[in-house]
């Protein structure tokens, strides 16, 4: 089993492989690193940071990404959902088109949607965007 130990300054990904997986982080220069790893390899990797995604995962859907799109925001925390790069919300643009289509995404989990939807109320705020407490986004990330 891969397990991740966070630092400060870096996360090592470490452990015997369990199965297929895609290891997706930033080297020590920021720049995204994606690594295959097979069932059964020792993995030893230190990362800025680092995702885990089973190989069987290999079927994304439609806006997912295991690495950031061209022309859009390398950091994953300019993303609503920064485990599939989906969602920038590192413009004000971009985040009033993140809760315009917040509701026509199929999310993974309740957890994940909410998650999502805090992201982006987060950003709203930073970018001075007024968020109306009937939309969407907000019944969604005030949910209890």
């Amino acid at each position: 089993m891969l397990t991740i130990i966070k630092s400060k300054t870096n996360q090592i990904a470490m452990g015997r492989a369990d199965a297929d997986y895609t290891l997706i982080g930033r080297d020590m220069a920021g720049k995204p690193v994606v690594k295959s790893i097979k069932a059964g390899t020792v993995v030893s990797e230190v990362f800025q940071s680092v995702t885990l995604v089973k190989a069987e995962d290999k079927e994304l859907k439609t806006g997912q990404h295991r690495t950031p799109p061209k022309g859009y925001p390398t950091s994953e925390s300019e993303y609503a959902v920064p485990e599939y790069f989906e969602f920038p919300i590192d413009t004000a643009k971009r985040v009033r088109s993140a809760m315009a289509y917040f509701n026509k995404h199929s999310w993974h989990s309740d957890e994940h949607k909410t998650t999502a939807a805090k992201r982006i109320l987060r950003a709203a705020k930073k970018f001075d965007i007024e968020v109306d407490k009937d939309s969407d986004v907000y019944k969604v990330a005030h949910r209890k």
